[in-house]
């Protein structure tokens, strides 16, 4: 999981955060509420977090050490879409080092 001073938690406890390339969008934390997020149907944390990337490689080297994109859950643009329509998504840039 990434660094608290990564992606600082502003004290709201559970939180998903996505990382996106382009329209490709895996989930980087919060697997306990993957499916409440894919289905829509059970209460989930809001917002979702999404750190948009330029590439692949900014987004590897983004990841925690041991951590790599075939370990992430791949989610579906659709769900991000969903999202999106509910003002339910807020993306974020990467941190900047």
């Amino acid at each position: 999981m990434p660094d608290e001073g990564i992606i600082p938690n502003d004290g709201e406890g559970d939180r998903i955060i996505l990382v996106a390339v382009k329209e490709s969008y895996w989930l980087l934390e919060g697997e306990p509420h993957l499916n409440a997020m894919l289905s829509d149907m059970a209460p989930f944390p809001k917002p979702v977090r999404c750190v948009q990337f330029d590439s692949e490689f900014d987004l590897n080297l983004f990841l925690p050490d041991g951590q790599n994109l075939m370990g992430l859950w791949g989610i579906n643009p659709a769900i991000v879409e969903r999202l999106k329509k509910k003002n339910e998504l807020v993306v974020i840039d990467p941190p900047v080092e």
